[in-house]
């Protein structure tokens, strides 16, 4: 009993914070940072999909938009949505890269050279293509980028430049660049390599590339 009293007080007292925090319409640095140093606590886990720690993220969220007046817009009439995952990770033997040019055929090894994955779909694959160059490989209308333009893939394997323009908002650029793949496979590309600019390179060095291209792949399964 001592427990359910304790938290009723805590959301009690919670909620009445909340309403302080709605009348404040303007933009507050203090307020964002607080915001920032919860979501990227370590508690959180890194939030990754279908985790504890994205749970909590999204609840917090989804507390933040009810105290702005942000209407929930799910099916169910909340702010959650259920979407299918699918997690992929790699099996099987070591896969290799082997690209032929003027220069002869240079092997590039896994973990070494490159980071090689499959289709999330599984199942094993040998793919032989011609490659070419798509620039960031990004496509969207809204801010007029189309490197596809002019441009034929299909059947194709892209070779795109994993980052964004200098030019172009951060958090665009963050969401086309995690829409990379899907544009190459709307444009009927067999396959996708993915170059290290000066930029990413300097920000993330090759033991954490490897690192992060290890970990299982989680991705929302479409309707095909």
């Amino acid at each position: 009993m001592r427990q359910t009293l304790l938290g009723a007080l805590i959301i009690s007292a919670a909620a009445a914070a909340g309403l302080a925090v709605e009348a404040q319409s303007e933009f507050s640095g203090e307020r964002f940072k607080a915001h920032v140093t919860f979501l990227a606590d370590d508690f959180l886990e890194g939030r990754q999909a279908g985790t504890r720690g994205h749970e909590i993220a999204a609840r917090y969220i989804a507390s933040q938009f009810a105290l702005l007046g942000v209407r929930p817009g799910a099916a169910a009439g909340g702010y959650f949505e259920k979407v299918n995952l699918q997690e992929a990770r790699p099996t099987g033997a070591s896969p290799t890269l082997m690209i032929t040019g003027p220069g002869g055929t240079h092997a590039m090894k896994q973990r070494e050279a490159a980071m090689i994955s499959g289709p999330v779909t599984g199942g094993a694959v040998r793919l032989n293509a011609p490659l070419v160059f798509v620039g960031y490989g990004m496509k969207d209308a809204t801010v007029g980028f189309d490197d596809y333009e002019g441009l034929d893939v299909r059947g194709k394997i892209a070779v795109v430049l994993w980052g964004s323009p200098k030019d172009m908002d951060s958090e665009v650029g963050a969401h086309l660049m995690h829409e990379q793949n899907r544009f190459g496979a709307e444009h009927g590309a067999l396959g996708m390599i993915f170059l290290l600019t000066h930029a990413t390179s300097t920000a993330f060095t090759w033991d954490q590339v490897v690192q992060f291209r290890s970990d299982p792949l989680t991705t929302w399964i479409r309707s095909d």
